[in-house]
């Protein structure tokens, strides 16, 4: 039976796997249908709530997108991660509830990002939707909320 503890070790899991830079074994963690996605908020102060014909900081509808956006970070070509922020994900403890056969896991978030003297924080909200896996979890959608009022400059998975 998944307990709460295991839901909250899986989501340090995956802030730990950013801020160490294991790209593939973060992008493992996702389930190859796994939604990635990182609303905008609108001139009215309310998030966009659809991805399809609304603006989005970022959106994925499968694991593809990931791939490439690791590939990209894998193999320098991605000119605006390089060089390559250090973070430090802060995640509260989460709030699980169940959706569809899922554990739905709420948390609050906040990342530290420091790279050629410029530090940057950004915080919000975020819910996994997580499918279990042997002794562990495949997410099978990301939904993140970026509180933050001025984001200037360009927001990467690892900044979430």
């Amino acid at each position: 039976m998944t307990n709460l503890m295991q839901v909250a070790e899986f989501i340090q899991k995956e802030a730990s796997l950013l801020d160490d830079r294991k790209w593939d074994e973060w992008l493992d963690l996702y389930h190859p249908q796994a939604e990635y996605w990182v609303p905008m908020w609108d001139d009215d102060g309310t998030p966009t709530t659809d991805p399809q014909s609304e603006l989005s900081l970022i959106y994925y509808d499968s694991r593809k997108g990931l791939e490439d956006r690791i590939f990209r970070i894998n193999t320098g070509k991605s000119s605006a991660t390089m060089p390559l922020f250090r973070t430090c994900h802060i995640r509260s403890l989460p709030l699980v509830t169940h959706e569809a056969g899922l554990f739905v896991a709420a948390f609050n978030w906040v990342t530290h990002a420091y790279r050629t003297n410029t530090h940057l924080s950004y915080f919000g909200k975020k819910k996994l939707w997580l499918e279990p896996d042997g002794d562990s979890f495949k997410i099978r959608k990301a939904y993140t909320l970026i509180d933050n009022d001025l984001i200037d400059q360009v927001v990467d998975v690892y900044h979430l």
